[in-house]
């Protein structure tokens, strides 16, 4: 009994620790994310890219390629912040972006290509002349400044709700990784196990009874005998209650998991009627 007990709470402290862990990888990307996004509003492009860029460490997500590279061409990173763009259209081909994503990919790249001709250009020494040089001289050509957005974007899902653009995408878990149904896992599997060994123990326990009986049929009782199949018998009630007990402690707490996460209500309303749609598993 010890050692089993010992099995059963290592178990739900280990499945509790891991569903903790993908949690707060979570949040602590929700929090970049939304910080990162504050700053980039208020100007602090280069605070906003350190603050995005570990919070897509934490947890990946589309967005925050986009928002990468908003801070990128501020900051005149103009090929980094195409290829944060690309990535972002990789993942997201048919987002309302798009269009506009492509325009811009197309227009950064060509300024990168344009870019070492003209700084070539300004450097280059005049071809010197014996007749008197023009009296209004033509300013010297200028280094391509960073390509600016045709249009001012805001960071995905700005301004409207910064929070619920990055929350729309992230799917919660299936019910196998939240911490529940590590739990519901854990605890079948114990049940599992315990009904299992109590099967064994119940036919040790009763080949050791029909032994004993047989022996005193014989007139050759062994009270050895009677005893050690006693405390197999004894044994085989725990693993038996313990099994049950678990079994349907997993069952309820599956049943109550999938509830939670299943139901979904949708109100509607017509020029004549209002009703509310209620979809899921009961």
């Amino acid at each position: 009994m010890g050692a089993l007990r010992f099995a059963i709470v290592t178990a739900l402290v280990l499945t509790v620790g891991g569903g903790g862990a993908e949690a707060g990888d979570r949040e602590l990307a929700r929090q970049r994310y939304q910080t990162g996004t504050m700053l980039y509003q208020r100007g602090r492009y280069a605070d906003a890219l350190v603050e995005l860029q570990r919070g897509n460490q934490a947890e990946p997500k589309p967005e925050f390629d986009y928002n990468i590279g908003l801070c990128l061409e501020k900051l005149g990173r103009t090929a980094e912040a195409a290829d944060a763009y690309e990535r972002f259209l990789a993942a997201r081909p048919h987002d309302r972006e798009a269009a506009v994503l492509r325009a811009d990919i197309e227009r950064l790249r060509r300024s990168v290509a344009a870019a070492p001709a003209a700084a070539a250009s300004a450097v280059a020494a005049p071809v010197p002349s014996a007749l008197p040089a023009p009296s209004v001289v033509a300013p010297p050509p200028s280094v391509i400044p960073p390509s600016e957005p045709a249009a001012p974007r805001q960071p995905y899902g700005a301004p409207s709700s910064v929070a619920d653009a990055f929350a729309h995408d992230v799917r919660p878990p299936s019910f196998a990784h939240t911490t529940r149904g590590q739990a519901t896992i854990a605890l079948a599997t114990i049940g599992g196990a315990a009904l299992l060994t109590a099967a064994i123990t119940g036919g040790v326990a009763l080949s050791e009874r029909d032994s004993y009986r047989a022996a005193c049929a014989a007139g050759r009782c062994d009270d050895a005998s009677y005893d050690g199949g006693r405390r197999v018998a004894v044994t085989t009630d725990v693993l038996l209650a313990v099994g049950a007990a678990a079994a349907v402690t997993a069952t309820l707490a599956g049943v109550i998991g999938r509830r939670e996460r299943a139901l979904v209500f949708a109100p509607s309303a017509g020029t004549h009627a209002v009703g509310l749609a209620v979809a899921g598993g009961f």
